[in-house]
């Protein structure tokens, strides 16, 4: 099972445009400068169980309810959870979890090689262009929809071509 964070700031892109000579191109916006979303979201794909938390900031803090979360909902499985090396998901509040909940272990992928995380895989559909704008996409970040379900199930499908080894 894998685990990953990932921030989106609400202040969409401009493009560019044409305005008359001595003129500024003005492009109106509902923006929310300053404002960032960080979802913690984590992945079991032999399960096909999956789960997201909105936190405001991507910090041990919500790495811990992703955690929670996590052991909450996948009782009676032995838990080995892959993530990478960000400072957040290592320390002393880290190990005093691992200790009081021994179903649950952290491996650490191999450092700068996001493409073992099929986390990071979902964040990269959600990233892509042409995907859905973020004002649709956050009403959708219940992990049973099947925005969610629908990008799952395609990376289940490729990890059956994966010869591990």
């Amino acid at each position: 099972m894998f685990e990953d964070e990932t921030g989106f700031t609400l202040h969409p892109r401009l493009g560019m445009g044409w305005a008359k000579r001595g003129r500024r191109f003005r492009i109106p916006t509902t923006s929310q400068h300053r404002t960032r979303l960080n979802i913690f979201g984590w992945v079991a794909p032999l399960l096909g169980k999956t789960g997201l938390i909105r936190h405001p900031q991507g910090n041990r803090e919500g790495f811990l309810l992703c955690l929670r979360q996590l052991y909450r909902r996948l009782r009676g499985y032995k838990i080995w959870l892959y993530v990478d090396r960000a400072r957040w998901h290592k320390g002393e509040d880290i190990d005093i979890f691992l200790e009081n909940h021994r179903r649950l272990s952290i491996e650490y992928l191999p450092p700068y090689q996001p493409g073992l995380n099929v986390q990071e895989r979902i964040w990269r559909r959600w990233r892509k262009p042409g995907s859905l704008p973020l004002k649709r996409l956050i009403p959708r970040l219940r992990p049973k929809s099947s925005f969610y379900v629908t990008l799952l199930s395609t990376f289940v499908l490729d990890l059956k071509n994966v010869t591990l080894l």
